[in-house]
């Protein structure tokens, strides 16, 4: 028997099928908010390069960021 997915906190959210349906058709009906605008800004290359001293968190883009911590 293949094992199912389980989140590293041991937590389960097993659901019916009805449920994942109903889930489909709430996400389906919800309306984007497209107007937002997201400033976007230029990294400063060279200093997160030469960085060795300060903590410094950077938004790469969609869900990943560069996190430069102890001088890495």
């Amino acid at each position: 028997m293949t094992k199912k997915y389980e989140n590293a906190d041991g937590s389960s959210n097993i659901k019916s099928f009805a449920e994942l349906r109903q889930w489909q058709k709430e996400r389906r009906s919800k309306k984007k908010d497209l107007s937002f605008v997201v400033s976007r800004a230029e990294p400063d290359t060279a200093m997160l390069s030469a960085n060795r001293t300060e903590p410094t968190v950077t938004f790469v883009g969609h869900s990943t960021f560069l996190v430069q911590l102890g001088g890495t």
